[in-house]
């Protein structure tokens, strides 16, 4: 495994152009869910209770991450996407931007990570990468997203 040098840092409203770079290519999205989410960035970015983290190499971006506080308790986050360009993958950036994300939500007094993800097999390295980070599957929503196709639930406490 290559580790590159990487660097997390707050994004912000000047970022959105560089925010859509990994969110259409992390493959997480059918086109028109990209499109519906890249929609919604600039409401989420000029949102003070939305955090937005870039995961940089060099002069460009590799990922990035959002979270904010789950909108029924003050003291648990939900991490709702954390995506990298796929040459990025395996080389230590999406563990950098996932401790960034549980460091800012523990700036921000929480107690509990939440992360939501599918029984897809393609979602299979998602679902290693969380239970590596220390996750433990929570829950389970059965034929969530489609027929046999699960919400996958993962908790962590901060």
């Amino acid at each position: 495994m290559t580790h590159h040098s990487y660097h997390v840092r707050v994004a912000g409203r000047d970022d959105q152009a560089d925010l859509a770079k990994p969110i259409l290519s992390c493959g997480l999205f059918s086109p028109q869910e990209a499109e519906g989410f890249l929609g919604q960035l600039p409401d989420l970015l000029n949102d003070p209770g939305q955090i937005w983290l870039r995961l940089d190499h060099g002069e460009h971006i590799a990922g990035a991450a959002y979270l904010s506080r789950d909108g029924l308790s003050e003291d648990v986050w939900n991490l709702w996407f954390i995506g990298l360009d796929p040459a990025h993958h395996g080389q230590g950036g999406g563990q950098a931007l996932l401790r960034a994300a549980e460091d800012a939500a523990r700036q921000a007094k929480a107690r509990l990570m939440l992360v939501e993800t599918s029984s897809d097999p393609d979602q299979a390295p998602a679902r290693r990468f969380y239970a590596a980070a220390g996750y433990t599957q929570q829950a389970t929503i059965a034929d969530y997203y489609a027929d046999g196709i699960d919400k996958v639930i993962f908790v962590k406490a901060l």
